[in-house]
């Protein structure tokens, strides 16, 4: 089994995920990402979930912002909100930058316990299996995989009617004026932890 040692490990490579590894090696930490997908970015690259609702603009995130519509103008063309993939170019162009390492397709399996506190996980890739020990594991997966792996107290959806998650759907096109358009259609109600579900 292949190991790897970095001063945080992160999973999931989503909004979140991409943010907190960022911060991090920013911060000077050596950081592993770990992402079940081929790309970063999560829902606001691959689904084109882009306005930001709740919380303040700053920081990272206005940077990664910058940098998208540098990535736009060097592509030509335009799009209402952000252009997800050119949010994940610039996404992937930071990660780079800081150097920090990003296991693809792969899942956190299991994890590296010493008494009650976490120290690692056992990384499942598509081509090889990695034991990971970090200073800090952050659990940036949507579902809390690592928390409940590590034997984290969690409830299920909300305390008034157990609902998880609301779905959308954001298909895109291009108008007539060759601008990317989306439009967001809520799709109902979905049980993220039940595989047939989703």
């Amino acid at each position: 089994m292949k190991s790897l040692k970095a001063d945080v490990m992160v999973a999931g490579g989503g909004t979140a995920g991409v943010f907190a590894a960022i911060s991090a090696a920013e911060e000077g930490a050596k950081v592993i990402l770990v992402e079940k997908d081929s790309q970063l970015g999560g829902v606001g690259v691959r689904a084109g979930i882009h306005y930001y609702y709740y919380g303040s603009l700053g920081g990272s995130q206005m940077e990664i912002d910058r940098s998208t519509r540098e990535v736009v103008k060097a592509f030509g063309g335009e799009a209402r909100g952000f252009h997800p993939e050119a949010k994940g170019m610039a996404i992937s162009l930071r990660i780079e930058q800081l150097g920090i390492q990003v296991i693809y397709n792969a899942v956190v399996a299991d994890v590296i316990m010493d008494g009650d506190r976490l120290v690692g996980a056992i990384v499942e890739s598509e081509d090889e299996t990695i034991e990971v020990r970090a200073e800090v594991t952050i659990d940036s997966t949507g579902d809390g995989d690592v928390a409940y792996l590590a034997g984290a107290e969690y409830k299920l959806g909300r305390e008034w009617d157990g609902v998880l998650h609301t779905y959308s759907f954001a298909p895109r096109y291009l108008d007539d004026r060759n601008i990317l358009q989306y439009k967001n259609f809520d799709i109902g109600w979905g049980d993220s932890t039940d595989a047939w579900d989703v």
